[in-house]
Formats: C-alpha cells, sequence, structure tokens
C-alpha cells in the first residue's frame, strides 16, 4: 500500500470544484458521442472467425448467391387460396414488391409459368387464373402434383401461400428497414392486410429495435435500482445522489467511448447498462461506507479521505482488474459479439473505478458527516449481530457446513453433464414479438426456413454438367429430400427436369431426368440459351460447380448433426467421389459450427482467469496457499451456473457461455474485498481468530449487501422479451449470490486449515 500512498494522498488533495468542472465538459462531449451511437444486428456476426467451414461458404457464395437473401410474405386467406380476389390482391402485391428498390425479384404463383414445347417453339401459360374462377378446380391439381411450388410457395395443404422476394446481397441496417416499409406498404396498398414476414432484413429491423429499446430500459430500471439500494443502506439522500451520479456518469462516459470510437451496438449490448451500473454501485458503495466509517473517528475530512483510498483504494482496484480479467477471458472466444462484450465491458470496469476513484472520491469532500450518516445504531446493532452469527456458525457447524456443500455440488455436477448444446432459433427469440409469430407461422406451415445448401464441386477436368455427375447430384438431392427436417429443396436437375416436362406435354410424371445421356446434353444446349439467369444461380459460371439448396426445420442443432452425418456417408458410398465432391454448407451449418467451439471456448476461459487472476493474487498476497483458497470459493459458484443450466434444460449457446466469464470476474471481487481485510488485520498484528472476526464485522455487510444488489441487478435482465438475455439475468444474478456463501463459510475454513500466517 505505502507505493500507492503519493496517489492517495494527489486524489485526497484534489479541489473538488475543479473535478466537478472537468468531469462536466467531459460528460458534455460523452453525450454528443452517445448520441452517435448506432445499433444493428447481423446473425452473419455470430459465425466463427477463421473457421475452414466458413472460408469455403465465402467463396461458395462468390460464385453463386448467399442463401439468406430473400424475403418471405406468408398469408393464410380465409377463403382458401382459389378465391379470386385473394388471388387478384396477391398477384398485385407480387409486381409491387418485385419493384421495390432492394428486390431483385418476386415470386408467387401467380406469375409461377408453365413451359410446353411445341415444334415450333416454346410456349408459356399461367400456373393460376385470377381472372377464370371456373380453371380452379385444374389449376389446383396441376400445382398439387408440382414439387417446384408445393412446400415452397403454397403449403402442402393449400391452406397457407408465400410470396418469396430475392432481395440484393448488400442490404445495409438502414436500406432493410426502409425495404421492409416498402414491403408493408406494397401489401396494404395490395389490400392485404393479414400477413407474416420471415427473412434476414425483417429479423435484424425488428431485433434492433428491441435492442434500442432494452438498451434504455435496462439503464433506467437499474438506476433505479441504485436509488432503492443506497437508501436503504445509507439512509441518507446525498449518498443516493452520489451513487446515482457514480453509475450515471460512467455510463455516459463509457457510452460516449464506444460513440466516438464508432463501434456498433449488437445484440451483446443490452448487457451494458446492467454491467456498468452495478459493478459502478458496487464501488460506491464501498467507497462511501468506508468513507463514512472513517469521519466517524476523524472529522477532518481530507484525512478521512486519505484513510478510505488507503484503506480499499488498492483492493477496489484490484476488483477492477479482476472483473476486467473475467471480461477479457472471452477473448479466446471464436465469436466477435462475444469477443467485442469482453473486450468492451473490461473497457466499462475501467471507467467505472476512474470515475469512482477521481471524481465521487474528491467530491465526497465537500460532505459533512451528519450529511452523510444517517447513524442508524438500531440497524447497525442487527447487521453485527447478524454477521457474528454467520461467523461462529461457521466455527460451530463447519462438518455440517461441508457435507451440505459436497452434497450441492454433487447435484449441480450431475446437472452439468446434462448440459445441452442442441441450440433451436427459436430460443433466441424474443418472447411476445411479432417476428417471433412469423418465425412460428412458417414453422408450422412450412416445415421451417432454416437454410441449406449443399455445394457439388467437380474434380479434375470433370464438369458438373457431365450426366453422371448430374445423375449423382439428384442421388443426393433424392436422400437428402427424404429426411423430414427437410423441404423445399432444390437444385441445379431443377432445369433439367423442367426442360424434360417441357418436352413432354407439361406433364407431371414427366418432372425427372431423361435416362439418355444425348437427352441431357440437348437440353444443356437449350437451357444455356433460354435459361442463363435460372442456371447462374444454380451452376458456376466455368460450369465446375453446382449447389442444392433447400430449408431445415428448427429442429436443434443435434439432430441437424445427425442428418449431416447421415448425408454425409450416402454421399460417399453411393457417389462416385473421384469425380465429384459435395459439401454440407449455407449460414445455417456455419451457425451451428458455434457450439463445436463453446464447450472449448469456455474451459479455456475460465482457466485462463484462474490463471491470470492467480497471478494477481499472488502478487498481493506473496503466498501460494493464498492463492488456492481465493481460486476454490470461485469455483463453486461457476459449478451451480453450469448446474442450473443442466437441470433446467436451458441451451448452452454462444450469448450463455458470457455468463462463466462475468460470474468469475464479478464474484472474486467480494473474495478479494475479505481476503485484503483479513491481510491488513493480520499485519497489525492480530492473531488469526481476532484477524477473521475484525474482517468480518468490516466487510460482511458490503458482501451481503453487495450480493444483493448484483443479484438483483442481473434479475432486471430477465424482463427481457428474449430467451437469451433472460437466462443471462437468471443464471448470473444466482451465480453471484451463490458466490457469497462459499466467502463467507469455505474461506474461514480454509484459512484455520492452512494455518497461513499472512
Amino acid at each position: 500500500m505505502v507505493s500507492n500512498s503519493k496517489l492517495w494522498k494527489w486524489v485526497a488533495g484534489l479541489k473538488p470544484v475543479y473535478v466537478i468542472a472537468v468531469f462536466s465538459l467531459l460528460v458534455l462531449l460523452a453525450v454528443f458521442f452517445t448520441l452517435q451511437l448506432r445499433f444493428s444486428y447481423d446473425y452473419e456476426d455470430f459465425f466463427p472467425e477463421n473457421d475452414p467451414d466458413l472460408a469455403f461458404y465465402d467463396a461458395f457464395r462468390q460464385q453463386f448467391e448467399p442463401d439468406d437473401n430473400f424475403l418471405l410474405v406468408g398469408m393464410q386467406p380465409e377463403n382458401g387460396l382459389f378465391d379470386a380476389k385473394f388471388l387478384t390482391s396477391m398477384d398485385s402485391a407480387t409486381n409491387a414488391v418485385g419493384r421495390i428498390e432492394g428486390a431483385e425479384r418476386a415470386y408467387s404463383v401467380t406469375n409461377f409459368r408453365y413451359f410446353v414445347k411445341l415444334p415450333f417453339g416454346f410456349i408459356d401459360y399461367p400456373a393460376v387464373h385470377p381472372d377464370d374462377s371456373s380453371r380452379f378446380e385444374s389449376d389446383s391439381l396441376r400445382l398439387a402434383a408440382d414439387v417446384r411450388v408445393v412446400g415452397k410457395l403454397v403449403s402442402e395443404d393449400f391452406s397457407t401461400v408465400v410470396i418469396l422476394i430475392k432481395t440484393n446481397d448488400s442490404l445495409s441496417q438502414q436500406k432493410a428497414k426502409s425495404f421492409v416499409a416498402d414491403v408493408r406498404a406494397a401489401m396494404h396498398d395490395a389490400g392485404i392486410k393479414d400477413y407474416h414476414l420471415l427473412g434476414k432484413a425483417n429479423f435484424e429491423v425488428e431485433l434492433v429495435e428491441i435492442q434500442k429499446k432494452e438498451f434504455l430500459i435496462y439503464a433506467m430500471l437499474s438506476i433505479v435500482l441504485v436509488t432503492i439500494v443506497t437508501f436503504l443502506m445509507f439512509r441518507k439522500i446525498w449518498c443516493v445522489v452520489l451513487s446515482v451520479l457514480t453509475v450515471a456518469i460512467s455510463l455516459i462516459l463509457f457510452t460516449g467511448i464506444l460513440g466516438g470510437l464508432r463501434i456498433e451496438q449488437n445484440v451483446m449490448s443490452t448487457l451494458y447498462p446492467i454491467v456498468i451500473i452495478i459493478i459502478g454501485i458496487s464501488d460506491a458503495v464501498h467507497f462511501i461506507g468506508k468513507y463514512i466509517t472513517e469521519l466517524r473517528k476523524n472529522n477532518n475530512r481530507k484525512v478521512a479521505l486519505f484513510r478510505t483510498l488507503s484503506d480499499i483504494g488498492f483492493a477496489t482496484w484490484l476488483t477492477a482488474v479482476t472483473s476486467a480479467i473475467g471480461f477479457l477471458t472471452m477473448l479466446t472466444s471464436n465469436v466477435p459479439p462475444i469477443k467485442d462484450f469482453g473486450l468492451y465491458s473490461a473497457l466499462g470496469v475501467l471507467v467505472v473505478y476512474a470515475v469512482v476513484l477521481f471524481f465521487i472520491s474528491p467530491v465526497l469532500t465537500l460532505f459533512r458527516l451528519d450529511q452523510l450518516d444517517a447513524k442508524t445504531d438500531g440497524e447497525d446493532k442487527k447487521w453485527t449481530a447478524f454477521i457474528n452469527a454467520i461467523y461462529t456458525l461457521g466455527i460451530r457447524r463447519k462438518r455440517r457446513i461441508l457435507i451440505i456443500m459436497s452434497a450441492a455440488m454433487l447435484i449441480f455436477i450431475y446437472g452439468v453433464t446434462q448440459i445441452s448444446t442442441n441450440i433451436h432459433l427459436e430460443a433466441g427469440m424474443p418472447k411476445g414479438a411479432q417476428v417471433t409469430t412469423d418465425f412460428h407461422f412458417f414453422e408450422e406451415h412450412f416445415n421451417g426456413f432454416r437454410p441449406l445448401e449443399i455445394a457439388a464441386e467437380a474434380k479434375g477436368k470433370h464438369l458438373i454438367t457431365e450426366p453422371a455427375i448430374i445423375r449423382d447430384v439428384e442421388k443426393v438431392e433424392t436422400y437428402a429430400s427424404s429426411f423430414d427436417l427437410v423441404n423445399g429443396l432444390q437444385g441445379m436437375t431443377m432445369p433439367y427436369k423442367s426442360m424434360h416436362r417441357a418436352y413432354n406435354g407439361d406433364i407431371a410424371s414427366y418432372y425427372r431426368l431423361p435416362e439418355n445421356d444425348s437427352i441431357l446434353y440437348g437440353y444443356q444446349k437449350l437451357i444455356d440459351k433460354y435459361a442463363t439467369r435460372e442456371m447462374h444461380a444454380l451452376i458456376s459460371s466455368d460450369k465446375k460447380a453446382g449447389r442444392i439448396s433447400g430449408f431445415l426445420s428448427d429442429v436443434g442443432t443435434d439432430s441437424i448433426r445427425m442428418f449431416q452425418t447421415d448425408l454425409k456417408k450416402f454421399i460417399e458410398e453411393k457417389t462416385d467421389t473421384s469425380a465429384v465432391k459435395f459439401t454440407i454448407t449455407g449460414t445455417g451449418v456455419i451457425f451451428d459450427k458455434n457450439t463445436q467451439y463453446l464447450r472449448k471456448n469456455i474451459i479455456s476461459g475460465v482457466l485462463l482467469a484462474f490463471l491470470c487472476i492467480g497471478i494477481v493474487m499472488a502478487y498481493l498476497f506473496r503466498d501460494w496457499r493464498m492463492v488456492i483458497i481465493s481460486i476454490i470459493p470461485n469455483i463453486l459458484p461457476l459449478i451451480v451456473c453450469a448446474g442450473i443450466m443442466g437441470l433446467l434444460g436451458i441451451e448452452l449457446d454462444a450469448p450463455t457461455s458470457i455468463i462463466f466469464g462475468i460470474s468469475y470476474g464479478i464474484a472474486v471481487d467480494d473474495t478479494i474485498h475479505f481476503l485484503s481485510k483479513f491481510r491488513i488485520e493480520r499485519q497489525k498484528g492480530y492473531p488469526l481468530e481476532i484477524a477473521l472476526q475484525n474482517t468480518f464485522q468490516e466487510t460482511g455487510k458490503a458482501v451481503f449487501t453487495m450480493s444483493a444488489i448484483l443479484f438483483f441487478g442481473f434479475m432486471i435482465l430477465m424482463l427481457s422479451s428474449t430467451s437469451v438475455t433472460f437466462n443471462i439475468g437468471l443464471l448470473t444474478g444466482v451465480t453471484l449470490f451463490t458466490a457469497i456463501w462459499p466467502d463467507v463459510f469455505l474461506i474461514p475454513i480454509l484459512l484455520r486449515m492452512m494455518k497461513t500466517k499472512l
């Protein structure tokens, strides 16, 4: 502590009026940059970095087009699809949305056309005839027999129909918002009011709006929590004001830094207010409480502040460092938004400490003891009695405490074994939101729209258009389509099958590949001549690669992985792997790969936190036993967290994985405060038991109140409409509340067992 005495003297000597002036200017500047904050949501941000499958998919979509550049408009007409008024409205809407800026083309049953080869050339005719109800029955029968339509543009029971809009690859956040608004306007103008949207553009627009809303709500609710907690603790309005100022200034400066650096906020950003405000109130309460204690001993405000800084300044700095380390362990993740969250949260922790040290500390000297101290002697006595009871219980019931903790750990360890990474897209959807209702609509009526891509690459001198390879592609299409979770599958064989059907009187049973290879070659020439646009989306310009595209139900990543395994085995056994290579790819497959990295990232991140914080504790205490004592109590809350996930069936996805870094980084704070105070008491010459008693009395109230603050602070996240944020709030809150019991029961037991001479 001596090495820091110059800093503490300098801070204690700062003139409050100058400090207020400097921070006022900083806050004004930060407000300006905060207003520049931009929010975005792109689920591709959650793709794992430096992944070979991602590199393959990036190259694949350069050849063709992304598999998520679509917007679906789903409708369930009251009188069924074949209603003249509805068909006319849908045809009008299809034409209108196809002309919107950002749309490349739009498809529906009203602009779907059939082709027939006649001696003098091809003729086409519409699939449906809105203006001729006498043809509705024949139109219906023809559509029902067409695999190009059923399950893609109309549901199998014909109760639901969609308009499929192909969108530009480069729709920005702002353009996507405008595009979705224009689609809604076109539907309204066409007289269609009841419809559902599904697609990347709509998904991102809706979630950004939820982000902005929750960011503000959490910030306001957290400040309300700070107000209530500090008033209950200190019963003085100035203590409340100082605490609120701490968190408000910290949050504004933090968001100002993000805005100034032009860092876009993503789905993880809604957690920033909670993290900043909770850590801010923790530091503020420690400083204010200690300052009041020192002011009671010595009415000289400068001396009281210096003693406060000397006693807890370094310990609070250590808690900031360890919290930052907990967040920085997220840099081991392969997912960019999680890495960014860890990095910027660590920055936020340091901003909070700077505000408490350089603003709140000097400003405290403006207040007299009676302005800060409510002198609640009765309440202090209750706290003293409660803390003494906890201390005594740890001595008298040591064996019982260890048995209870061991039994609880066995239960939670069992829970750890039940953790599932069978992730469903629905789990990340906001409850009660229209975007979730729309998702369920398509999942129910079209068996899901989770993109699936299968790339086919001709090897060596082979071309993908060779008859033998085309037939192998058809084998893969047919086998993949046999799985219940696969729907809407079509690929590079479609133009050949369509051509064969057209050459045979447009009879549905001829939608297949011809048996004669020479006929296939003939079709190839016609396709190259008449269907170049369609072929470009299915076969590369050099004819070395082709694609099979479809959708998957939201059955969970484990089921999807089993499907991929079966399909790969079929490809290996039933296709000529010397001539063609098949690769399962697409945004859905890449996104699912995150689950393969999660356990590795969590383990490496937590081990890194143990190592870094262990080094900090070794430097502080210079005793390896104290390193062990500081780490063991903080392993238990992590086991509790993981155990609760398994027991409650909460899926371990990318956002939820941050809980462990947050929990460990913050949970270790109370351990540091406890051990730091214990160290000071031992340095005063007190024997171990007296030092423990004094430590309990000095830090006990702060430990329990901070745990309550952390618990309720993170519980605010349970108000979120998204399951991911809800789970983070629940698990982190419970974990941090759980962390108090090893601190007050296990640490004293370990100190007595190791008989440290610290």
